[in-house]
C-alpha cells in the first residue's frame, strides 16, 4: 500500500460513518490551541467506546477539524455582519479529500472549493508585489486570471443540521480541557 491508498481507504471507511462520528469527539489540539491562544488545551478523543471503529475516528479527526473551522467562520461572520458568502476556498494537502471536504462544507453551512493551485502563498506574494509597483492594474482581476477552482462540494443541508449540535459540544470540550489542565 502507498501513503495515497491508505488515506483512500480511510476516506472510505469515514463515509461509511455517520456525522458526529457516533458521538465521538475529537479535538485536534496537541501543542496548545492558537487561536484563540490557549497553551492548556490539548488533543484528545472524547466519549471514545468499544463500538467505535478506525473509520469513527478518522472521521471524527476530520470533523474535529471542521468544527474548530466552524468556531472561526462564526466570528468571521459576526465581524462582517451582513455580507454572503459565496464558498470556502481551499488548498493543501486536507483539499485532496472530496471526504474532507464534503465534511467541512457540511459543518461550516458553504460550498467548498478546492483550488488548483498548489503554492497559494508564493503567488499571493508576487501578486501583492506586482500590484504595488504597477506590475498589474486589477488586483481582482489578476487572481482571478491565475487562480482557478478545480472542485467544488456543496454542503449536505441534513448534515449541517445534524452536525449543530455537535459544534456545541466541541466547543464545551475545549472549555472542559481547558481549564482541567490549566496550572
Amino acid at each position: 500500500f502507498t501513503a495515497e491508498q491508505d488515506y483512500r481507504q480511510l476516506d472510505l471507511e469515514a463515509s461509511e460513518c455517520e456525522p458526529g462520528s457516533g458521538d465521538l469527539i475529537f479535538l485536534p489540539h496537541f501543542s496548545g490551541r492558537v487561536a484563540p491562544n490557549d497553551p492548556y488545551v490539548r488533543g484528545t478523543w472524547i466519549g471514545l467506546t468499544w463500538s467505535h471503529t478506525r473509520g469513527h475516528l478518522y472521521r471524527s479527526i476530520m470533523e474535529g477539524i471542521g468544527y474548530e473551522y466552524k468556531l472561526y467562520f462564526n466570528i468571521i461572520k459576526e465581524l462582517m455582519g451582513d455580507y454572503k458568502f459565496s464558498d470556502v476556498r481551499v488548498i493543501g494537502g486536507g483539499a485532496k479529500s472530496a471526504v474532507f471536504n464534503s465534511i467541512k462544507a457540511s459543518i461550516l453551512g458553504q460550498r467548498y472549493a478546492a483550488l488548483a493551485v498548489k503554492d497559494a502563498a508564493s503567488i499571493g506574494a508576487a501578486v501583492v508585489a506586482g500590484y504595488g509597483v504597477g506590475v498589474f492594474d486589477d488586483f481582482q482581476k489578476t487572481l482571478d486570471s491565475i487562480i482557478t477552482v478545480q472542485d467544488q462540494v456543496e454542503p449536505n443541508l441534513e448534515h449541517f443540521k445534524a452536525y449543530a449540535p455537535h459544534v456545541e459540544r466541541y466547543e464545551k470540550a475545549l472549555q472542559s480541557i481547558s481549564g482541567l489542565l490549566a496550572g
